[in-house]
C-alpha cells in the first residue's frame, strides 16, 4: 500500500507550494 502514502504525500507537498506561493 505505498502508492497511498506517496499520494498523500505528494497532495501536502503541493497543497504546501500554493500556500508557498500564496505566502510570497
Amino acid at each position: 500500500m505505498k502508492i497511498g502514502s506517496l499520494d498523500a504525500k505528494l497532495e501536502a507537498e503541493v497543497l504546501l507550494r500554493h500556500v508557498l506561493k500564496i505566502d510570497r
